[in-house]
Order: C-alpha cells, then sequence, then structure tokens
C-alpha cells in the first residue's frame, strides 16, 4: 500500500505526475489511485485532479465514480475540453 501526503507545491506535483504516470503505465491503477485521491482531499477543488481520479476509476471499471469524478472536474472547470 502506498501512501503519500503532498503539499500542493506545483512543482512537486508534476514531480508526482511522472510518478503516477510509471505507476499507471506499468499497471498499478490502485496505486495511482491513491495518490491521486490523496491530492484530492488535499485540493478538491483542482479539476484536473478530479479529472484524473474519474479516469483512474474509468481504468478500473467503476464507472459509478468515475462519474462523480469527471462530473465534479466539469463542474469545477466547464470550458476544458479534455474531460
Amino acid at each position: 500500500m502506498i501512501l503519500f501526503y503532498f503539499l500542493l507545491d506545483w512543482n512537486l506535483l508534476f514531480f508526482n505526475q511522472a510518478v503516477i504516470w510509471h505507476l499507471f503505465k506499468q499497471g498499478k491503477l490502485k496505486d495511482s489511485l491513491q495518490i491521486f485521491e490523496g491530492l484530492g482531499v488535499l485540493n478538491p477543488q483542482d479539476a484536473y485532479i478530479q479529472s484524473m481520479i474519474g479516469v483512474l476509476w474509468e481504468n478500473l471499471n467503476n464507472f459509478p465514480q468515475a462519474l462523480i469524478h469527471i462530473s465534479n472536474a466539469i463542474e469545477l472547470k466547464p470550458t476544458e475540453i479534455n474531460y
């Protein structure tokens, strides 16, 4: 089990994106999700984080959770085209 607590320093977030991407590419979706959910707790108003949580839930075939987070992301930043 991986549990990380992050300060929301954007440099740190970009570094962690590389770590998360590496985990994702290795098929460690639950580990990636755990990291993003931790970031989501720290910054629930971040549309990018909410969308990534949704994408990860979708890849884990949990569509109800995916819909919740993608909907949150759209609500937070409706003009984003990457959803």
